[in-house]
């Protein structure tokens, strides 16, 4: 936003370069710009410089991954922050948790998972959901 246009040959160039080595971005939340200026009259520039990429395998060993643009006052560069999520399989045995029909005609039981399911409220992945509601579940019961 404000100042030059980068030429297309550059962006090609950068594009190209991705598409070579297999990487991707991955993506941002948060301020959309990473860099500014800080000029205060009409040759104020921010642009977005500083993004996260990756190839095929790690995105995919780490599918719970955000990338967030910080805010920061001291620096014309704004930080970015990773968080990658793996979840490492244990190979204990573990005991299976079993659900009878029955059970959900406990009162206790019955309000144990109310509560579980209520904690999902605002995980609009239903895959997320589900998950977090049945370990949620799993582990309540289990307790």
């Amino acid at each position: 936003m404000g100042g030059r246009e980068r030429s297309e040959g550059q962006m090609e160039m950068f594009r190209r370069a991705l598409e070579m080595y297999g990487l991707s971005d991955l993506g941002r939340c948060g301020y959309k710009f990473t860099w500014s200026n800080g000029h205060g009259d009409e040759s104020f520039v921010k642009e977005r410089l500083d993004r996260a990429i990756a190839n095929h395998g790690w995105a995919s060993r780490f599918q719970e991954m955000s990338v967030e643009t910080l805010v920061t006052w001291v620096s014309n560069h704004k930080p970015l922050v990773l968080a990658a999520n793996r979840r490492v399989q244990r190979y204990v045995k573990r005991r299976n948790l079993k659900y009878e029909m029955s059970s959900g005609l406990e009162e206790e039981c019955g309000r144990i998972v109310e509560v579980e399911w209520e904690k999902t409220f605002g995980v609009n992945e239903p895959r997320k959901k589900l998950q977090r509601g049945l370990a949620g579940c799993k582990n309540s019961l289990s307790r």
